[in-house]
């Protein structure tokens, strides 16, 4: 394929969205980036040393200082003797359990108290 050919076919694939939805191009552009803000912004939310139930109902304490600042995530028993964490979240919102990824997001979490530090 051309160089050319590529530059018009995204540009094409580009107006028929915009066509059959109406949208400006800022408007597509938040609207495509508007999960990822809205989980990092949950990222946020969560509360140091906080209880949250996973889907499947198992609790886990929230830890910050995972990486780039997220939270590092326990199983109740290995919070109490310091153990490893099971789960992490990363910058767009999802839970990797030992580095491999989850069905789960932080906003499948619910908060279900806080636990002494």
């Amino acid at each position: 394929m051309q160089k050319g050919a590529w530059t018009k076919r995204s540009a094409g694939v580009l107006a028929l969205f915009t066509a059959v939805f109406g949208l400006e191009p800022q408007t597509r552009t938040r609207l495509l980036l508007g999960r990822e803000l809205e989980s990092a912004m949950r990222v946020k939310e969560m509360k140091e040393c906080g209880v949250y139930a996973l889907p499947d109902g198992r609790e886990v304490v929230a830890h910050s200082g995972g990486r780039f600042g997220f939270f590092k995530l326990y199983d109740p028993l290995a919070w109490k003797y310091q153990g490893p964490p099971m789960y992490e979240t990363d910058g767009r919102g999802m839970i990797t359990s030992f580095g491999r990824p989850t069905p789960w997001r932080v906003e499948d979490l619910k908060e279900v108290g806080v636990t002494e530090k």
